[in-house]
């Protein structure tokens, strides 16, 4: 691109709050980022090797379900795919599951405290 053509665009993004653009035109393409934005890294966390549980549903947790083993602590081995607790949404019941054999190295939650779509529920640690 031109500084012709760059120039309203480079206006056009100081005048707002704007960090960064990118704009592509037919093959033309530019990103920039404006003086002064805030960078932010890649990943604010550092690398794990734990598997998260979360929770697939919002509802409250149950731990224990009826006729099924009791709960699930810190320090208890899970397979793939074992029930660790349960999500009420409602009158409807749904299984949460471990996502990987291994160990029991956080659990987040009690039975009977709300949950939202998305949050942590336990970390395994994989075998």
């Amino acid at each position: 691109m031109d500084t012709r053509t760059l120039k309203p665009i480079l206006d056009w993004a100081r005048s707002t709050d704007l960090e960064e653009v990118s704009l592509r035109r037919g093959e033309e393409a530019i990103e920039f980022q404006l003086e002064g934005a805030i960078t932010t890294p890649p990943s604010i966390f550092p690398p794990c090797s734990l598997s998260p549980v979360t929770a697939r549903d919002v509802g409250i947790f149950r731990a224990d379900g009826q006729g099924e083993a009791s709960r699930v602590e810190e320090g208890d081995s899970v397979t793939n795919g074992q029930i660790l607790g349960h999500i009420e949404t409602g009158k409807a019941r749904h299984p949460v599951r471990g996502e990987a054999d291994g160990k029991i190295v956080a659990a987040k939650i009690e039975d009977g405290q709300p949950v939202e779509y998305g949050q942590p529920l336990f970390f395994i640690q994989p075998n």
